[in-house]
């Protein structure tokens, strides 16, 4: 800062004015917008402040009573000189803070009250944001802009394998997941470990436990685990995978089974990404692979007029019996000993007919299912006519 010349003002009294060096990039700013930067601070100040932009650097000469030239001062540096705050940032951020077409430092400018905010993508040990302004503008501005470059976030390793269920198809899950809850997940997928790190960031921690809330059940589904007898695995598979298929569907769940040959168990995996659908799907499973049953035994010679022309008659006993009971032939033939016949040793063949109603269904219902079948086939032994397509199925 230079002494400048003697000017005697109205008052008569003889003050000396103070210069000020300032970029030359900056004069139109200390001068505004017509003129209106320095008549506020002429005004403000009472001084009154010259600009000669004919020497470089230019000089702001600001004359008038000391109080008056010191106020002029500080408002002149504020425009030439402010106060900043330099943040590193890291360079997947930059866009975020900059907004589509810079809208967020727009944004930010008008929430801090008129802080600049100025990004350098290639400054010297990476991206840099400068904050000028007033000291109140400038905290205001770093708070906004430190939510954006130094989120609060929480970080988890979770197995390879599940990676692809949380990114979704072309990322759909991941912007999906984006658009719910405003979080940011970052994946650091590296090939040689087992498990992948895992980022989530937002603005504050809701955002960041909202987004939780929901990768965590993609990563580390819901599930529960069940064995049942091989014979069985075939009705909850169903023709062509039709009956798993239409469970899933159904139950929003994921069903697999593993059913290695020559095991007498299979086991049965079921698992889904909201824990309130899990136990009606098993409910469901269970019904289908664990039955309440009973046996009844038939003649072999009678078993294609108990399931009758096309599984006609079979068809009618289910029916009969209600909703979910299932009634199939089960084991080869075998030969056990009929009353009658000379000293009660009259043999016969006979095959098990095998009576199913759901898990939760009442003894009752077994009971009144197993009651009907064996009605029909005390019918089918008095049956004469064995002509016909007995025994084929529909």
């Amino acid at each position: 800062m230079d002494s400048g010349d003697d000017m005697e003002l109205d008052t008569g009294s003889r003050v000396t004015g103070i210069r000020l060096p300032c970029p030359r990039h900056l004069v139109g700013r200390v001068i505004g917008p017509g003129g209106s930067n320095i008549r506020r601070l002429q005004e403000e100040s009472g001084a009154q402040i010259k600009i000669d932009s004919t020497v470089d650097p230019p000089l702001v000469s600001i004359y008038g009573p000391l109080k008056a030239q010191e106020k002029a001062r500080i408002g002149v540096m504020r425009i030439t000189d402010p106060p900043k705050l330099v943040l590193k940032c890291d360079r997947k951020f930059v866009g975020q803070v900059i907004g589509p077409k810079g809208s967020m430092i727009r944004s930010i400018r008008e929430k801090s009250g008129g802080a600049r905010i100025q990004v350098d993508s290639n400054a010297a040990g990476g991206p840099t944001i400068t904050i000028t302004g007033d000291i109140q503008a400038i905290q205001a501005a770093s708070m906004i802009i430190r939510r954006i470059i130094d989120p609060p976030r929480q970080v988890i390793r979770a197995p390879r394998k599940r990676l692809g269920v949380l990114i979704g198809p072309g990322g759909s899950m991941l912007r999906k997941i984006k658009k719910e809850t405003g979080a940011n997940i970052d994946i650091d997928d590296t090939k040689t470990e087992e498990e992948a790190r895992i980022t989530i960031s937002g603005l504050n921690l809701e955002i960041v436990h909202r987004a939780l809330e929901i990768v965590r059940p993609i990563l580390w589904p819901a599930t529960r685990e069940l064995t049942c007898d091989r014979s069985v695995v075939g009705r909850l598979i169903g023709p062509g995978g039709k009956n798993i298929r239409l469970l899933q569907e159904e139950l929003k769940v994921k069903i697999n089974v593993d059913s290695p040959p020559g095991a007498e168990q299979a086991k049965v995996v079921i698992s889904c990404e909201d824990p309130s659908k899990l136990n009606p799907a098993l409910h469901r499973v269970l019904d289908i692979v664990r039955p309440m049953s009973g046996d009844l035994e038939c003649p072999e010679g009678v078993v294609g007029v108990l399931i009758g022309d096309d599984g006609e008659t079979l068809k009618q006993m289910r029916a009969a019996c209600g909703e979910g009971v299932y009634i199939e032939v089960v084991g080869g033939s075998k030969t056990s000993k009929a009353s009658g016949g000379q000293n009660g040793k009259e043999t016969q063949n006979t095959v098990t007919i095998r009576v199913q109603v759901p898990a939760n269904a009442s003894r009752s219902k077994l009971e009144r299912a197993m009651a009907i079948v064996k009605c029909e086939i005390k019918d089918a032994i008095k049956t004469q006519d064995y002509i016909g397509k007995e025994g084929r199925m529909a």
